[in-house]
């Protein structure tokens, strides 16, 4: 819809509407009849139009040395989702000879490249899965190639032994692989194992107890020194275990008053030299909650030591028996995006995929001796090019731009697509982060998503330039201004202008809303540090970003809307046990009203009807908001008045939206007005269109709950992997 149209809709339902601005007149219509006509509508039907979006990954880059000692095979790995299906391209620096991997399970399996380590053992790279079942693949550089290595511990049924997020680590000579994860049948506990190498068979060593219920794959890490392996894993306690491979006896070797945490909660590495192990715990139980002690750890014991020794690397290891001089150190190459992880002497970039599907990559010895080996000259950059395969992706957030198309994003690293009804045609624009609000606001698109609540602004007026592929090595300054999805600087369009976690702890900002004051706000989850919510803002006017989460310690933000022209920023919330206090959860969500006149909260409302969480919201007639939230007997509609802090009326319905933690995070709900100036919501089995004065309910049709868009009078439907719309119903038009 055109501005012109927006504006002379809004218009009339501001003259319609101006008796029921205060709310005193706003009352709710009867509807007894509504269970039957929901059960009466109509099964919807969807004309499907063209391709959605779709993804490809940029995964880790491994360089793995050669049987020569000398040279190094280079390993890309793409896919579009952490668990595959995935592309692995092999090309060995020394004979230039460049393929696919052909080991099928690599595609066909469930299996997680992301940001798993590989290790060197016997000149062969050993990696487990780090998000999927608990297997082994080998790549061998004498063969430039992969192979399964099975389910060292055998399988339970279609399981294996050990389900996902398990984790290995090698002993100091190569000669065992350690590992730790839970048990498929017991998940809460932390179950050790160990594998040969040679023979990959593996030996179940025990389970150490109690459980924890707040067993979490967040920041978990597992580590072996001598004949013992040692895990880290949370939250709420975090805990320190330890197991002996050679007795199979396992303890708790430390525990953590009941804490979240982060990665810094626990942490461990390994004396380079020395057998022995450097930990630090912050918030030890018996002690405070914010003090990091550190301690030697040797033989399944901890031994205090000074933590700024510890940190200067000046803690000299005192084992029982002597030094215990280490084997070697263990051995792995890993980089992704950088040259992280690379041999010294060689310099690496590695291109994003470009819309052409081709990624290329450069690289260049420094070293005389390598690129002699490599057959090369030293200094001279060496290019690689090879394609990669998008996959569709399913369609989870659409908006309508001022050229009349359709902005889509999928979930995750997508690559985001336009479509233009009028000419039926789909054109990809360019990878994105994992986007989770996309805002309209004044002509341009602001964005905002994981990690880090980062926002971006495209102005879809000029090319999108973010993560162009083009022919030559980036320049180091470039390369290191890319943030974590390594492809949107300052620079670009979309711009990276700023990470609203720095203020608000936030990183999944599923909501959003436009205030008075020339802000766009982002609200959301606080994950992985920490537990609530945030608010944070990007202010168009003044180019500066803010926000603040002390507020929201116990409560999660989950839905936003603005109302009366943008002064209130109204924020739904779920309640959540505090980081600061685990044991406490409040009995309900609230809605918290901000004035952006003020700048501040002006109330935090919570009531007993709104059974557990106030749920959607979005303004239904001008300064005054409707919600819905679900109840044992379907979900409650009601009216809410963001000026006064109170609850106008409530009305039960026999249908409800779905506003699970996975639905929200997929985006996978809608609640808000059409062209019409009815509210349009879509629940669990049903399309429905609200009458914003008189909240009566009209069915329009039977269907799965998706998000929908306007766009030339059709209604569009995501969820599918395929931009459709539905047919058969009138066209959906503003005002005249």
């Amino acid at each position: 819809m055109g501005e012109k149209k927006t504006l002379i809709l809004a218009t009339a339902l501001l003259l319609v509407s101006a008796a029921y601005t205060s709310g005193a007149d706003w009352k709710p219509v009867d509807q007894p009849d509504l269970a039957a006509k929901i059960e009466a509508a109509p099964e919807l039907k969807f004309q499907e139009l063209a391709d959605g979006p779709d993804a490809c990954w940029e995964g880790p880059m491994w360089w793995v040395p050669n049987p020569d000692g000398k040279t190094w095979d280079m390993i890309f790995i793409y896919y579009p989702t952490y668990v595959g299906p995935n592309q692995v391209i092999i090309y060995d620096a020394a004979t230039k000879e460049l393929k696919k991997s052909a080991c099928p399970e690599i595609s066909s399996m469930e299996f997680g490249f992301h940001m798993n380590l590989f290790y060197m053992i016997k000149g062969k790279a050993y990696i487990s899965s780090g998000n999927g079942p608990s297997c082994l693949f080998i790549y061998d550089p004498a063969v430039n190639e992969f192979k399964f290595g099975g389910y060292p511990l055998g399988r339970e049924g279609d399981q294996p032994i050990h389900g996902r997020e398990s984790l290995i680590t090698i002993n100091d000579d190569g000669t065992l692989i350690g590992g730790f994860g839970p048990l498929v049948s017991k998940r809460k506990q932390a179950a050790f194992y160990t594998i040969d190498p040679v023979t990959l068979k593996g030996d179940f060593l025990g389970e150490i107890g109690p459980e924890n219920p707040n067993y979490a794959w967040e920041y978990r890490g597992v580590i072996m020194d001598g004949d013992w392996i040692y895990a880290r894993i949370g939250t709420t306690p975090w805990r320190l275990y330890g197991m002996n491979v050679k007795t199979r006896q396992g303890k708790i070797l430390a525990e953590t008053e009941r804490i979240i945490g982060d990665r810094s909660t626990i942490t461990f590495r390994t004396n380079p030299d020395y057998q022995g192990v450097y930990v630090t715990i912050t918030g030890l139980k018996g002690g405070p909650k914010d003090k990091t002690l550190a301690f030697w750890l040797r033989d399944g014991q901890l031994t205090p030591c000074d933590l700024q020794d510890l940190r200067a690397g000046n803690v000299k290891p005192v084992p029982p028996g002597g030094e215990g001089k280490r084997a070697r150190p263990r051995r792995f190459f890993v980089g992704h995006h950088t040259e992280t992880g690379l041999p010294n002497g060689l310099e690496v970039y590695r291109g994003p995929v470009g819309l052409d599907s081709k990624v290329r990559c450069w690289y260049r010895f420094t070293d005389e001796a390598m690129a002699q080996a490599a057959h090369v000259k030293a200094g001279e950059w060496q290019k690689i090019e090879f394609s990669v395969q998008f996959t569709p992706q399913p369609i989870r957030q659409m908006v309508p731009m001022p050229d009349g198309s359709l902005f889509t994003l999928t979930e995750g690293y997508g690559r985001a697509v336009s479509f233009d009804p009028k000419t039926g045609q789909r054109k990809p624009i360019g990878q994105t982060m994992s986007v989770y609000s996309a805002c309209p606001f004044e002509g341009k698109l602001y964005l905002s998503g994981y990690p880090g609540a980062q926002v971006w602004i495209y102005d879809p007026t000029k090319p999108w330039t973010a993560g162009q592929a083009y022919d030559g090595p980036t320049p180091p300054e470039e390369r290191t201004a890319n943030n974590k999805s390594g492809v949107a600087t300052p620079n670009t369009n979309p711009a990276h202008v700023t990470m609203l976690k720095e203020f608000t702890d936030v990183h999944v900002p599923w909501a959003y809303a436009v205030g008075a004051d020339g802000r766009i706000y982002f609200g959301g989850k606080v994950v992985r540090i920490g537990n609530g919510g945030g608010l944070g803002w990007w202010d168009v006017r003044e180019n500066k970003a803010g926000g603040f989460h002390e507020p929201f310690d116990n409560y999660t933000i989950f839905w936003m809307c603005s109302a009366a022209q943008g002064r209130y920023i109204v924020c739904s919330t779920k309640p959540v046990a505090s980081a600061k206090n685990p044991d406490f959860k409040p009995a309900r969500g609230r809605l918290f009203v901000y004035d952006t006149t003020k700048h501040e909260i002006v109330h935090a409302f919570e009531d007993e009807r709104l059974s557990a969480f106030p749920g959607l919201v979005t303004e239904a007639q001008p300064g005054v908001v409707m919600g819905c939230t679900p109840t044992p007997e379907g979900s409650l509609l009601y009216g809410f008045d963001p000026a006064a802090g109170k609850l106008l009326w409530t009305k039960p319905l026999p249908c409800a939206p779905n506003t699970s933690f996975s639905f929200i995070r997929r985006s996978k709900s809608f609640f808000g007005s059409g062209p019409d100036g009815f509210v349009w919501a879509s629940m669990n089995d049903v399309l429905v269109r609200i009458n914003p004065q008189t909240a009566e309910v009209l069915p329009v049709g039977k269907m799965e709950q998706n998000p929908i868009a306007f766009a030339e009078g059709d209604v569009y439907v995501a969820g599918s992997q395929k931009f459709r719309k539905i047919v058969g119903i009138p066209k959906v038009t503003g005002a005249k």
